[in-house]
């Protein structure tokens, strides 16, 4: 895999990837009751016996221009991660960010997870990450407007770039930098204030502002 292919158009099909033909329909079927980690499927079934809220699926437009990644679903929300939560849709809505339908001139976002699925520590395993990483790559493909990709953290940042098939080694995170990716798509890398299972807490809020002010300023 090449990193040209991270958006490729939906229905190509690499070995042993889970992209599917038509969206969101045939990833959604793909991704619901997903047993791929028995150690998420084992912990979801004890917040979620009915499995109707995990695996978690993405909200906003497939036709947003800004894709925005998290870890993954929390099972225990702090104080402090809400709060941080809360500032970037602030944030973004300061900017003219909305998470419905792009109209017009518009600007709106797309949010999704690298694992779809929260865990018992709030911090999915390695192996974890690897096994949900198809379905982000979907996501990727999925979107004919996607110009650029936000990612909150480290972990993010990583199965962002193993979803083009770029090694991590890289395209190191660095907060509130913007890269361009070689199939020119902008990556844009964010450190939440209080976001769960990180040591990059680096970003201030006026940190965060700018760069959603640089990401609306480049679509």
């Amino acid at each position: 895999m090449t990193a040209s292919d991270c958006r490729t158009p939906v229905g190509y099909r690499a070995e042993n990837a889970l992209i599917p033909d038509l969206y969101p329909g045939a990833l959604t079927r793909q991704a619901s009751g997903c047993q791929l980690c028995p150690r998420l499927v084992e912990f979801r079934e004890t917040l979620d016996p009915d499995d109707t809220l995990f695996p978690q699926r993405a909200r906003g437009s497939l036709d947003a221009d800004l894709l925005i990644v998290g870890m993954a679903p929390e099972a225990f929300v702090s104080a402090r991660s809400l709060s941080g939560q809360t500032l970037l849709l602030r944030t973004l809505a300061r900017n003219g960010f909305s998470e419905g339908r792009a109209l017009d001139d518009t600007l709106c976002y797309r949010v999704t997870s690298a694992v779809r699925c929260p865990s018992p520590t709030n911090l999915p395993q390695p192996a974890e990450v690897t096994q949900c990483n198809p379905f982000l790559r979907g996501e990727l493909q999925a979107m004919p407007r996607l110009k650029i990709v936000l990612t909150l953290g480290v972990l993010a940042h990583t199965a962002t770039l193993a979803a083009c098939g770029i090694p991590a080694a890289r395209v190191h995170h660095k907060a509130g930098q913007i890269v361009t990716l070689p199939d020119g798509l902008l990556l844009a890398n964010a450190s939440l204030i209080g976001s769960q299972g990180h040591s990059d807490h680096t970003m201030t809020e006026n940190d965060l502002s700018a760069l959603i002010a640089e990401i609306a300023a480049r679509l």
